[in-house]
């Protein structure tokens, strides 16, 4: 590969310990959005939530996730690393964060999928906050 995953250890390894809340999922080509609630228990377990089944079906674990990462005080930081479908975002990313928090995604396109959670965001960026977009094509 081009180094997108080892880059992403690096960042959450060295960021880790700014935050309260930290999850980093690793997600692979060919599963689309079939594992999504695997992804977002493995992401619950790793922020540390606990109020949560591990069958429970994939609306109800993103919402709990929401619930979660809103909190005020919470300042989490979440990788998800290889994302190749728009719809991998919006099935696993919340639409709101608290203030402080980072999300890092990777992905092998030169351009990143267009998904609701990104428009929402990136538009949020761009209004509010100074931000850094970097983008490298291997």
């Amino acid at each position: 590969g081009s180094g997108k995953t080892t880059m992403a250890r690096l960042l959450y390894n060295r960021l880790r310990s700014y935050f309260s809340h930290r999850a980093f999922v690793e997600l692979q080509p060919d599963e689309g959005c079939s594992r999504t609630a695997h992804h977002l228990v493995s992401i619950l377990k790793q922020l540390g939530a606990s109020s949560f089944g591990e069958h429970q079906p994939p609306g109800l674990l993103l919402l709990i996730l929401s619930d979660f990462v809103a909190h005020q005080n919470r300042k989490v930081l979440l990788v998800v690393d290889n994302v190749w479908e728009a719809e991998q975002l919006d099935a696993l990313l919340p639409k709101h964060f608290a203030n402080g928090s980072r999300i890092i995604i990777t992905s092998r396109f030169a351009a990143m999928p267009q998904s609701d959670w990104w428009k929402v965001h990136l538009q949020h960026l761009l209004r509010h906050q100074p931000c850094l977009l970097a983008q490298g094509v291997a």
